[in-house]
């Protein structure tokens, strides 16, 4: 039989083991759950604005994009859902991380996103640890070339003038070039900076001195326009620079007009805003694509013509 010390040395030993036990699956019971978190390119634009002040073009002919960057978790279960994921912040003069991160949706994914100058590849951490959770995943993210403008664009017309459209006697003359012509011709090159004379010469205006010349006519970036390709533009907002002397114009596709090369800028282009060049003479008027309307716009990079 057992004697009441050995009775009471067991009941202790029972008590001592039980704590043991419910001390240990507490612990087990609060250790957080490891996840696995993949990161990957999702998509982008050419933003409106950047909230980071920078142009959306630089003098460099770089294209500002808005990049954004998934996050796929896996082995959290339901749980997991409406979480958050604390994404890394490269916070350099070309790439940074705007807004707030997306909770994680029912698919078990969560998006950040990166204003993010030209095409780079850049490295993103995404992990979470609230005690509940913990894991990490990194990730070396490359954005594409070719975007969309989150903007459209208001597009306009433009031609050179021919001297036959013109009413009017042939009797003005005109400083720095020889012979007569209308008046309301000379008008027009003085605004358009060109015309074709119907004595089959191109004159040009020379606005710094006043005066005309015999002369084709010239894009901003030194070419001659070309009917279906040229295009005047804000170099700020499509690229028209020549960074160590070289000119990178911006290649656009423009809804319902086509592509375009950005060759040209004019007085009266600002921000949004692109003029399309139609030749010589006024049969762009009648043109369907002239009806000065608000398009959507693709870059597809420069000198991609």
């Amino acid at each position: 039989m057992f004697s009441r010390k050995n009775v009471l040395f067991t009941v202790v030993l029972i008590l001592l083991c039980s704590s043991s036990y419910l001390i240990i699956n507490q612990t087990k019971s609060h250790a957080a759950t490891t996840v696995g978190i993949t990161l990957s390119y999702a998509y982008e634009s050419i933003p409106s604005s950047s909230v980071n002040g920078w142009n959306i073009v630089d003098s460099n002919a770089q294209v500002l994009y808005k990049v954004t960057v998934k996050a796929t978790v896996s082995g959290g279960g339901y749980g997991i859902i409406g979480k958050y994921l604390t994404f890394s912040n490269p916070n350099t003069s070309s790439i940074k991380k705007i807004g707030t991160e997306s909770s994680i949706n029912t698919s078990y994914a969560t998006y950040a996103t990166y204003e993010v100058r030209g095409v780079q590849t850049f490295s993103v951490t995404a992990s979470i640890n609230d005690g509940t959770y913990i894991g990490s995943g990194t990730n070396n993210i490359t954005n594409v070339l070719t975007a969309n403008y989150q903007s459209t664009f208001y597009c306009t017309c433009y031609n050179t003038p021919d001297e036959k459209d013109f009413s009017g006697n042939r009797t003005a003359t005109a400083t720095g070039i020889t012979g007569k012509y209308k008046q309301s011709f000379l008008d027009a090159v003085k605004l358009n900076g060109s015309g074709w004379s119907q004595d089959s010469t191109w004159i040009r205006y020379n606005a710094s001195t006043s005066n005309y010349s015999f002369t084709a006519p010239t894009t901003a970036s030194g070419t001659t326009p070309v009917k279906n390709k040229t295009i005047a533009v804000d170099r700020y907002y499509i690229p028209r620079w020549a960074p160590s002397g070289t000119w990178q114009r911006g290649t656009v596709d423009i809804s319902g007009v086509g592509k375009r090369l950005a060759e040209d800028a004019g007085g009266a282009i600002n921000q949004y805003d692109i003029d399309i060049y139609m030749g010589v003479g006024n049969a762009w008027k009648t043109d369907p694509i002239c009806n000065n309307s608000n398009r959507s716009v693709t870059y597809l990079g420069n000198n991609k013509w």
